[in-house]
C-alpha cells in the first residue's frame, strides 16, 4: 500500500466517523424542521459553502456543458434522492434500522460497477464484503429489525436511499479523471439545491425554512461535518481507490456510532461489539487487498 492509498483509507475512515453522528444530529433536527425543509437547508448551505471554497481553490476551472449535464444527473442520486429519501425514511423508522439497512450500499455498489465493467470479481472482496456484513449482524441483531407497519414504509424509502447513493458512487467516477474533486462535487450540490428548495417551498411553505437557534447549530454542524467535509473526503478517495473499497468503509460506520452512543449517552458496550469489531475491520482489509489500478479500463 503506497502512501496515496493510505492517505485515501484515512480519508474513508474519517467519513465515516463523520456519518456515525449523522443520525443522531438529523433526529434532534427532525423534532422541529420538516423532513424536506431539513434536507433542502442542508444541501443549500453545503453548495453555498462548497462553491465559495471551490471559486477559492480552483477559480478558473469550469465544467464543460457536457459534463454540466452529467453532473445535474449525478446530484439526482448522490444528492437529491439520497437524502430525500433518507431523511424520510430515518422520520419514519429509527436508527438501528437505518443503520442496518446502510451496509446494503457496499453489495449494491459493487454490483453495479460489476455490470458497468469498472470492477472485476475478486473472491477477497466478496469475502471482504461477507465478513463485514457478519461483523454489522453480529453488531445490530438482524433480530432487532422491525419490518411492522409502522416502520415498513421507512425501511424501503432507506434501501432506495442506499441504491441510489450505489448508482452514485459508480457513475461518477470517470468524471473525476477530468474535474477536480471539488469543482465536481460544488456543483452537484448546486444542482440538488436547485431540485430541492422548490420541493421544501412547495411540501411546508416558507415559514418553514425559519429555524430556531437550536436548529440552526444543529444544521451548521451537519453541513460541515457529515455533509460538506463528507462529501469532498469522499469524492478525493473515489479518485485513488474503488468505488466499491469506498462503499465498503459503510461497515465501520455502526462501530462508530456505537461508540459515540456509549461515550456521550452511557449506552453499554457487551462483548459482541468487540466481536462485531473485529469482523468488521476485518472485512474491510480483505476489500482493500487488492490494487484498484489493476481494474480494467
Amino acid at each position: 500500500m503506497d502512501r496515496e492509498q493510505a492517505a485515501a483509507y484515512s480519508a474513508l475512515v474519517t467519513v465515516q466517523l463523520l456519518f456515525a453522528t449523522l443520525p443522531v444530529a438529523m433526529k434532534f433536527g427532525l423534532e422541529e424542521l420538516h423532513p424536506t425543509v431539513f434536507v433542502a437547508i442542508r444541501v443549500a448551505a453545503g453548495a453555498g459553502l462548497l462553491f465559495a471554497l471551490e471559486r477559492l481553490v480552483h477559480a478558473s476551472q469550469i465544467p464543460s456543458v457536457s459534463d454540466l449535464g452529467r453532473l445535474a444527473l449525478y446530484a439526482v442520486f448522490g444528492v437529491t434522492l439520497n437524502m430525500v429519501l433518507f431523511v424520510w425514511g430515518l422520520d419514519l423508522s429509527t436508527a438501528v434500522n437505518a443503520t442496518l439497512l446502510m451496509t446494503m450500499i457496499p453489495v449494491f455498489t459493487y454490483a453495479i460497477a460489476l455490470i458497468a465493467g469498472q470492477e472485476f470479481f475478486a473472491i477477497p472482496r466478496a469475502a471482504g464484503i461477507l465478513v463485514a456484513l457478519a461483523g454489522v449482524a453480529v453488531l445490530l441483531d438482524p433480530r432487532r429489525f422491525s419490518l411492522g407497519d409502522s416502520t415498513l414504509l421507512g425501511n424501503l424509502l432507506i434501501l432506495v436511499n442506499t441504491l441510489a447513493y450505489s448508482i452514485y458512487l459508480v457513475i461518477s467516477r470517470p468524471i473525476l479523471t477530468r474535474i477536480e474533486p471539488l469543482t465536481a462535487i460544488a456543483w452537484i450540490f448546486l444542482f440538488g439545491a436547485f431540485m430541492l428548495v422548490p420541493l421544501g417551498l412547495f411540501q411546508a411553505g416558507a415559514g418553514a425554512f425559519l429555524v430556531s437557534g437550536r436548529s440552526a447549530i444543529i444544521l451548521t454542524y451537519i453541513v460541515i461535518g457529515p455533509t460538506v467535509s463528507v462529501y469532498a473526503l469522499n469524492l478525493w478517495a473515489l479518485e485513488r481507490v474503488a468505488s466499491s473499497t469506498v462503499a465498503a468503509f459503510i461497515y465501520l460506520q455502526p462501530i462508530a456510532g456505537v461508540a459515540l452512543a456509549w461515550w456521550l449517552l452511557g449506552e453499554p458496550v457487551h462483548a459482541r461489539t468487540f466481536v462485531a469489531g473485529a469482523l468488521v475491520f476485518a472485512g474491510v482489509g480483505l476489500v482493500t487487498l487488492l490494487d484498484p489500478d489493476s481494474e480494467p479500463a
